[in-house]
């Protein structure tokens, strides 16, 4: 890469796209919107994209990435929030609050080959009222025909950027491949100059052949934790890319590994995929079924090829929780690892957070929520509970089911507490969200736990609207949910 201060670097050339562009709609305080089809192929490493991903913290990414929010990642970072990421500002940036002016616009260009998004008078989030300050003018133009980057910085805030202590980073410039541990970091918690040009150049001759067969996901593209019926034949998946640029004509094994709460082996199977082209993409489909008691378990899928280049993606990790529908109540639960729990938590930024649960019967009703609730700032407050409707675009909580206040003083810190449900509420069969809400006051902070396997079910409620939670790759938040079937708990059919 090189900048516009540099000889030979690139010119500094602003594109106006605000009267022809189309604007995003959806951006709030930490969040992202669907992937947006380009209109064109991007050559990004050694994979072509013809979608991406806009984060509201002036990040984008060709996965379909949740959230990236502060504290950010550096680049490379493998294993951080996303990957396949390019962070041209990534920073706290917020469109919520009112009279806000942050707009972004995105243009396919076709008579010049290229896909352009600019970030138009985006304030900083501040902790104060308005929750934002200043203003950045920033784009981004990815190049079809050389496969070019190029950041533009037209008018970005210099006096508001608050280099925060304990954070390793307030503000990333760079990118980063499609398992983070390929790429480059341009400037660090540094503010670029107004008129300042980056380019990042692809290779005229690519310098390496890429093999590099594998797992996406489990069990469903988003790779998020699901509940199926104990004793019974489960089948189980995996989808297998070829993410190389050239193609794999060795033998592919695929391998899935069960593993149960104490780390058992329970199950292991193989299957076998003669080649695979260039960025051709299969699901895998285990001949053997998985049948086992209730519980909670690890699903660890494996490539394996002698001509991968690229190990460092060879796993893919996800959650599976059996449950025994002939009992009454079933508690649904993320949470496997519970023996320290209160040692993590998060504050919920003057917001809440939730999590989305799929049961797999029908008919059953939510009958009472369990939180673990940890001092935060230690001072008590009260919380709602929420019960949403999975009926919101992008698979966001919906429509408000029902909601309870828990009261200061009804509840102990650093334990788990039960809430009853005054009338239970019938489960939609889609799935329903359990959220956990701090009503404006921040004196409080829900459990969480960082082990393996993590559900990537949890969200986060800030400014008002609903995103992903930020830590959903590695994080769990300790919400768990009870539920009962009344048929069953009448005794008659």
């Amino acid at each position: 890469w090189a900048d516009s201060n540099e000889v030979g670097g690139p010119v500094f050339n602003w594109i106006d796209i605000t009267g022809i562009g189309t604007e995003v709609m959806g951006f709030a305080d930490d969040n992202s919107v669907p992937l947006i089809p380009m209109g064109m192929n991007f050559q990004y490493y050694w994979i072509t994209f013809s979608e991406i991903k806009i984060g509201s913290n002036g990040w984008l990414s060709f996965d379909d990435v949740g959230n990236v929010a502060h504290c950010f990642p550096t680049t490379p970072s493998p294993g951080g929030a996303a990957d396949n990421l390019i962070a041209p500002f990534m920073t706290d940036l917020n469109f919520s609050g009112n009279n806000n002016p942050g707009q972004v616009f995105y243009y396919n260009d076709a008579m010049n080959e290229q896909f352009i998004i600019s970030f138009i008078d985006v304030p900083r989030w501040i902790n104060a009222n308005p929750d934002f300050i200043g203003s950045n003018t920033f784009q981004i133009i990815l190049s079809a025909m050389d496969n070019s980057i190029t950041f533009q910085y037209l008018d970005v805030d210099q006096a508001n950027f608050d280099n925060t202590a304990g954070c390793l980073s307030d503000l990333e410039i760079g990118f980063e491949n499609n398992t983070g541990n390929i790429g480059l970091e341009i400037l660090n918690d540094q503010v670029p100059a107004d008129n300042l040009a980056i380019k990042i150049t692809y290779p005229d001759v690519p310098l390496i052949d890429i093999e590099d067969p594998a797992p996406i996901w489990n069990q469903n593209d988003e790779n998020k934790a699901v509940f199926a019926l104990a004793d019974e034949d489960f089948s189980l998946i995996t989808h297998v890319r070829n993410t190389g640029n050239v193609d794999t004509t060795s033998a592919i094994d695929v391998t899935m590994a069960v593993f149960d709460e104490s780390n058992m082996e329970v199950y292991s199977s193989t299957e076998n995929l003669p080649s695979l082209m260039t960025q051709e993409e299969t699901d895998v489909i285990f001949t053997t079924p998985l049948n086992d008691m209730a519980g909670s378990y690890r699903l660890e899928s494996t490539t394996t090829s002698v001509t991968d280049i690229n190990p460092a993606n060879n796993q893919s990790i996800s959650e599976l929780n059996l449950l025994n529908s002939s009992v009454s109540p079933v508690q649904l639960n993320y949470v496997i690892d519970d023996s320290t729990p209160g040692s993590l938590s998060w504050t919920g930024g003057n917001g809440g957070a939730a999590v989305y649960y799929q049961p797999p019967f029908e008919g059953w009703h939510i009958d009472s929520v369990e939180m673990f609730i940890t001092t935060g700032t230690g001072v008590g407050a009260d919380y709602t509970i929420g019960i949403y409707a999975n009926d919101a675009l992008d698979e966001l909580p919906g429509t408000l089911l029902t909601s309870i206040v828990v009261p200061e003083g009804s509840y102990t810190f650093d334990t788990w507490t039960l809430s009853q449900l005054p009338t239970p509420v019938v489960a939609p069969d889609n799935g329903f969200f359990i959220s956990w809400e701090q009503n404006n006051n921040e004196g409080m902070a829900i459990g969480t736990i960082e082990a393996e396997p993590i559900s990537r079910q949890s969200y986060e409620l800030l400014g008002g609207q609903w995103a992903n939670y930020r830590d959903n790759n590695s994080t769990e938040l300790m919400i768990r949910v009870n539920m009962i079937d009344l048929i069953f708990t009448n005794d008659f059919e």
